[in-house]
């Protein structure tokens, strides 16, 4: 599982979550007045497994955390998922970067869990 972890200063979260409901794919989405939960199941033929990708944003006092994770990506003796999880994180990491250049919000990336 790759995870990457950021803090919005913004208080809107319905904005956000829009924005990346617009431009990102997603099959399953859950929201709630200060947390929304966007998940999409992706199959991958190079590694022959399916991935859970998944983009948590939660409203604090007055900034929104965001959780962006690729999960289950890997398969075999190795359980390589050769780049898929890091690559989901990259692409989705891009539409939030183009959603605080778009709407003038300052953005800082949090410590990566181990």
């Amino acid at each position: 599982m790759e995870i990457l972890k950021y803090k919005l200063i913004s208080t809107d979260l319905d904005q956000l979550v829009n924005y990346l409901a617009d431009h990102l794919p997603f099959d399953y989405e859950n929201h709630g007045r200060d947390m929304s939960v966007l998940a999409q199941e992706e199959y991958h033929l190079r590694s022959t497994s399916t991935q859970l990708n998944m983009v948590i944003a939660k409203r604090q006092e007055e900034y929104i955390l965001v959780d962006i994770m690729g999960s289950a990506g890997g398969s075999g003796m190795f359980n390589s998922d050769f780049g898929t999880e890091m690559g989901y994180l990259k692409t989705a990491f891009a539409v939030l970067e183009r959603f605080v250049e778009e709407h003038g919000y300052d953005i800082e990336e949090l410590e990566k869990m181990d």
